[in-house]
């Protein structure tokens, strides 16, 4: 089973955006910030990261460098994910190193989209 870890500050988010994964058949795991985050990539590498704008503690572009410096990281499939509709924002995520972006609020079916996998949207 795929792993997704949701990088958001907000529980009602994670708590939405893993009930989709599940309906994917994708594992969920949840942090509340980019530290944790960093933390559990380094302990059990996702193969997918939904990523929120704006978080505490350290900015989108400084830890999608330093995700992406780690040799897992580079691995990592990760979306930007955005309540905001902001081209320079997600001209700076994207150039940082972000696969996708996804603008808040989105269904299961974009998102299965974005993961671009052969997940089986129900």
């Amino acid at each position: 089973m795929a792993i997704c870890l949701i990088v958001d500050d907000s529980d009602v988010i994670r708590r939405v955006v893993s009930h989709m994964l599940l309906a994917l058949g994708v594992e969920p795991l949840e942090a509340t910030g980019p530290l944790e985050a960093l933390v559990k990539c380094d302990v059990n590498p996702p193969d997918f990261l939904v990523l929120d704008w704006r978080m505490p503690g350290l900015n989108v572009v400084d830890f999608l460098a330093q995700l992406r410096s780690r040799p897992h990281g580079k691995l990592v499939k990760v979306i930007y994910a955005t309540s905001e509709h902001d081209p320079i924002d997600i001209a700076r995520a994207m150039t940082a190193g972000a696969n996708e972006y996804v603008i808040k609020p989105f269904d299961r079916v974009t998102l299965a989209q974005k993961l671009g996998t052969n997940l089986a949207v129900q």
